[in-house]
Order: C-alpha cells, then structure tokens, then sequence
C-alpha cells in the first residue's frame, strides 16, 4: 500500500467508542475467523446472492450484485441525502449506495479489518467524500437525533437485540427516513429441535436474535416505525449456502491447508447443513419514521398506547 493510500485511510478510518466496540470481541472473532474464507470463495459483499428462478445460472458475484442494488432501491435517497450503513462489512454495499445515488454515506462496523478494508474501497473507488467509515459498537451508536435519510442493513440484525436496535434507529432517522433491511429470519415458530440443528452455525457467528418476520414487525411498530413494504426473498436467496459449500468442496485442499483438514471439513458441513434448512428464509423490510414524528418520546408513548 502507498503511503498515500495509508494515509488517507487514516483521515477516513474514526474509532467510535472503544470501550463499547471491546465488548464486541466475540463478533471480532468471529469474523476473523472466516473472512479469508469469505473473501476468497463469495467476495468482499457478505450476504446472500439474488437468483431470479430456478433457470437462473448467475455466478454468484452477479447474484450478489443483484441483491445489492435491489436493497439499495429501497432506500429512495438522492444527492444530498445521509445513509448510515449498519455492519458494513467490506463497504462495497456504502461505496454503490454513494456511487448510484450520490448520497453521503456513514458506513459502521466492529471488526477493525473490515472497516480499514471498507476505507481503502471507499477511497479506490473515488468516493472518500462521500463515504466516511467508522469503527463503533451497533449497540452503542454515537450519533444523535435525526442524523440520517436512510438506514441501511445487510444481515447484521443478527448480531443484535432488535428491540434494543429499532428504537435506536427511529431516533437516528430523521422524520419520513427510511430503515431498510435485508435478513435472514425463521418461517415458523421455534422449537427446541430447530434451536438444536441450528446451534453450531449460529455459533459459529455469534448470533444473538434471529427472529420470524413477524417479530421483526411487531418490534418496529413497537418502537415507532410504520411498516412500508415487506418481501419475502427465501426463494431468491435460498441457494446461497448450498453454492457456497458446492464452491468450498472443490477447494477442500486449500481449505485444509488454511484450517486443518478436521476443521475445514466442518466448516463446509456448516454451511451445507445451513442451506439445507427449511425454516429458514430471508426478507427485505422496508419501514420509516413517520414525517409527522416530532421527535424523542413517540415510541414510548405508542408503546404506553398499546399497553392500556
């Protein structure tokens, strides 16, 4: 790397809260974990791709592309607008969102590489000035009342309590703002033997609240957002670890040399076993603060309503 590149990723790179982002670490770690992995066989966009049938043959960097730019619709922002891109991973999502809208983007995430990654994107790509990446905890957002037009979100929901999430977004999006997600969710309710066949892989990524559509719902109402639109993506999407683990198996030597061949063996049964479960399917949803919302206590007060 030149020394200018490193340079001016360090004016791009902030640290937000160090103390909050140390609680972090097993996420960290995670990741650390199976980024070499991701990157070498999927790419640096970490969600799941978008196949439009069965007939459909898109290599899998297409098929991501393809639920990128559909999520990034959804945000209905334009030049002067302000997105914040929740768990923006290796930024190549913020860096699209700037370069086809031409909104300025704050893009965060907790693991450290990631975000130096999505800083030096940003600036290859020519749009440093529009896409500002922090390193901070999702549970402890610095920013304050009606800071953005648009939030966005790629399967990071996972790794928080959406109850304890939602409400944050309301108060960071100012009013008519848009919080956009795509994510993996359960179709039926839980039951012990689905917790049981699921463990190892949410394990695996420290998976705190996995959630059916409906709770998802229900919580943003709860928390003062009004449901917009909501599609079910499973049969786009459900094929994404099944390539994954089918492009992994051709590569089981150099997986073996990165991981031991006992633990590389694993980790492609993870993620064939994940794609092997019916319960689960994905969803985009589209909800907003209301344009009448007036400020801090909305959602409180919704909340007090509904009790009585």
């Amino acid at each position: 790397m030149t020394n200018e590149l490193s340079a001016a990723r360090e004016v791009i790179v902030m640290s937000v809260n160090d103390a909050a982002v140390a609680s972090c670490d097993d996420v960290v770690r995670a990741y650390t974990e199976i980024a070499p992995l991701a990157l070498r066989y999927w790419g640096p966009e970490l969600h799941y791709g978008f196949w439009e049938d069965a007939h459909d043959t898109s290599p899998i960097e297409v098929a991501v592309a393809r639920l990128t730019a559909i999520v990034i619709e959804r945000l209905r922002v334009g030049a002067g607008g302000h997105v914040l891109d929740l768990g923006c991973g290796y930024g190549r999502p913020a860096v699209e969102v700037a370069r086809t809208t031409g909104a300025r983007v704050t893009a965060v995430d907790v693991d450290p590489g990631a975000v130096a990654a999505a800083a030096e994107h940003a600036h290859r790509a020519g749009l440093a000035d529009l896409v500002r990446v922090a390193r901070c905890d999702g549970d402890d957002l610095p920013f304050p009342e009606n800071s953005f037009d648009a939030v966005l979100s790629f399967e990071s929901t996972p790794h928080f309590e959406i109850g304890e999430l939602y409400p944050r977004i309301r108060r960071m999006l100012r009013p008519g703002g848009r919080l956009v997600v795509e994510t993996p969710v359960f179709r039926e309710t839980v039951t012990p033997e689905l917790q049981k066949r699921v463990a190892d892989f949410f394990d695996l990524l420290r998976i705190r609240s996995f959630e059916t559509t409906e709770t998802h719902h229900e919580t943003a109402r709860r928390s003062g957002l009004e449901i917009v639109e909501t599609v079910d993506i499973t049969r786009h999407v459900d094929g994404s670890f099944t390539r994954l683990a089918q492009r992994l198996r051709r590569h089981e030597d150099e997986l073996a040399a990165d991981y031991g061949a006992a633990e590389a063996g694993r980790l492609i049964d993870l993620f064939a076993d994940w794609g092997r479960v019916a319960e689960i399917g994905a969803m985009i949803m589209v909800a907003r603060r209301a344009p009448e919302d007036a400020g801090e206590g909305r959602g409180e007060a919704e909340e007090a309503r509904n009790r009585a």
